[in-house]
């Protein structure tokens, strides 16, 4: 139950869904997608990826007891770029119903850590969170460091999770956003304690993603575009 995959900004992009429809079953804890499951400049219309996102999500196969976290992002509260005001609360609605996956809140996990799902709109309100060790904090944005800037330096970071994590933080921030981060796994806080993991968005057939292994106490990052980086999570 200690092995977990990171996915985020799938944007729609159907050979990413297969890759992870195939595969979530590798992950003993489970999967979890840092948000912008649908894309608003894709031709499709939203209703109907929705529809499809929400008909994947119910079907997944998982390991046993292992779950399927997800929080939304920018792309799935469905306004702007032209199109129709949508439902900004049609993920964490849908994780209500379904068991095996969880959406925003707090949710004891079976290997002794907390993952703490905050979604697009909880998340840009200052949602009260709760943040310590040993636990996964999941959010579509993360705090400053090098995984939520760019390679040209622009900042796209929460400054909620960035305060937090100068608090003292959690000891992992899982997120996304950045399509093209300096780098998918960094440190932040003021001890340098935390991680923070973002696999950000692939080009190609296969989505890039974030092994966390909390038993070993180890994060890979893997892409077949990309180097492999690793990173332990506890320094």
């Amino acid at each position: 139950m200690h092995k977990f995959a990171l996915f985020s900004d799938l944007h729609n992009n159907q050979a990413h869904w297969a890759y992870i429809m195939s595969n979530a079953k590798r992950f003993t804890g489970g999967i979890m997608i840092a948000g912008d499951f649908l894309d608003e400049r894709d031709p499709q219309p939203m209703p109907e990826q929705r529809a499809s996102a929400i008909e994947r999500l119910v079907n997944i196969k998982l390991a046993p007891g292992a779950i399927c976290a997800v929080v939304s992002g920018n792309h799935d509260i469905e306004q702007g770029y032209g199109q129709p005001q949508g439902d900004y609360y049609w993920l964490s609605n849908l994780a209500a119903r379904h068991n095996h996956l969880a959406g925003h809140g707090l949710h004891q996990l079976k290997c002794g850590w907390i993952l703490d799902a905050v979604d697009w709109m909880e998340e840009s309100a200052n949602w009260p969170v709760s943040a310590g060790p040993n636990t996964i904090m999941l959010s579509h944005v993360g705090p400053r460091c090098a995984a939520t800037m760019t390679r040209h330096g622009l900042d796209f970071s929460s400054e909620y999770m960035s305060s937090m994590a100068q608090d003292g933080g959690s000891s992992i921030y899982a997120c996304a956003h950045v399509h093209e981060p300096k780098r998918h796994l960094a440190r932040v806080g003021r001890r340098k304690g935390s991680l923070v993991c973002n696999p950000c968005r692939a080009r190609g057939k296969i989505p890039n993603y974030i092994e966390l292994d909390l038993a070993e106490n180890t994060a890979v990052f893997r892409s077949a575009e990309m180097p492999e980086e690793r990173m332990a999570i506890y320094t």
